[in-house]
């Protein structure tokens, strides 16, 4: 019996079900540059996916990583001084990421990243941003986190709780709605907007005030 024969048989109820929602991208690596565009953009009404990079060191720049004409799978990083600074990193381009759909972009991995480095001059966007490493989460001079979202999303997370933030002067994280702080140090130099809820903060001390010191180590410097 063939199934069209089926189908006259019967009465059939037929349902469509819609699959808006966007998957989510990990990629891991011992050595990664990313540059290109990595796209999520959800349906609408339907939220973007998740992306999470991570490797034992992640750099974030605003600018492209240049590599050498002819680069492919095949070359070697150990081929020239500029490949070997890339060695052992994961290296991506803030424009593969900002503005692409993903509901959140997170930088780091608290199982193998040690370090996690937003250089200044760039410039991240996505609805909720977390930064993990276990050594260091360093925001550079001029380095802008934006996660600005009107669903009530709009969350920055820099999580290092046996390591180290550093907000440098200069440096922006707007969220708005919340901004998460969790580090064993915390060194805030730059600007922390939050436009509807509140600044979480945890630390071994925490400091607010120029010239104070509180009579624990490991303080949290805010300034």
């Amino acid at each position: 019996m063939t199934a069209s024969e089926v189908l006259s048989q019967g009465n059939f109820t037929v349902k469509s079900v819609t699959a808006g929602d966007t998957a989510d991208v990990v990629i891991k690596g011992k050595t990664s540059v990313i540059d290109g565009a990595i796209r999520a953009a959800a349906i609408n009404g339907y939220l973007g996916g998740k992306i999470s990079l991570s490797a034992a060191d992640v750099l974030v720049q605003q600018t492209s990583t240049s590599l050498p004409a002819g680069f492919d799978f095949e070359t070697g990083f150990e081929s020239s001084p500029d490949l070997q600074a890339l060695k052992n990193k994961l290296s991506v381009a803030a424009h593969s990421l900002s503005g692409q759909g993903f509901q959140e972009v997170k930088l780091g991995d608290l199982a193998v990243t040690d370090n996690v480095t937003v250089t200044g001059g760039t410039v991240l966007e996505a609805p909720v941003i977390t930064l993990a490493a276990n050594k260091t989460v360093t925001v550079e001079s001029g380095a802008q986190l934006l996660a600005t979202a009107d669903n009530g999303y709009g969350v920055i997370n820099l999580e290092a709780p046996t390591g180290k933030t550093v907000i440098e002067a200069g440096a922006q994280l707007h969220a708005s709605h919340t901004i998460n702080l969790d580090a064993f140090d915390q060194d805030v130099h730059g600007a922390l907007k939050i436009d509807n809820s509140a600044l979480t903060q945890g630390s071994g001390d925490i400091f607010r005030s120029r010239g104070i010191q509180a009579d624990r180590p490991r303080p949290l410097y805010y300034r």
